[in-house]
């Protein structure tokens, strides 16, 4: 459920980065976004407990899924 959530947030944050900053700058948000989704996954998997870090990976995953894919799609 929290992977499709940060897709469907995801996909309106970045059009709008889109409109506002430009694709180039999109690009800087893509790179943000996988840094923080292997953030994430590397604390997870060394953590070893199923707790909100779990839930939050999931989401982050998502969420960096929706922004590359719809930067993509616009580009």
């Amino acid at each position: 459920m929290f992977f499709g959530v940060g897709q469907a947030i995801s996909g309106f944050i970045m059009g709008k980065i889109i409109d506002v900053y430009g694709s180039k700058n999109a690009c800087l948000v893509n790179v943000a976004s996988m840094a923080l989704v292997m953030t994430c996954t590397v604390t997870t998997i060394k953590k070893l407990e199923y707790d909100w870090l779990t839930f939050m990976t999931c989401f982050t995953w998502g969420f960096q899924d929706g922004v590359v894919n719809t930067h993509v799609l616009n580009m």
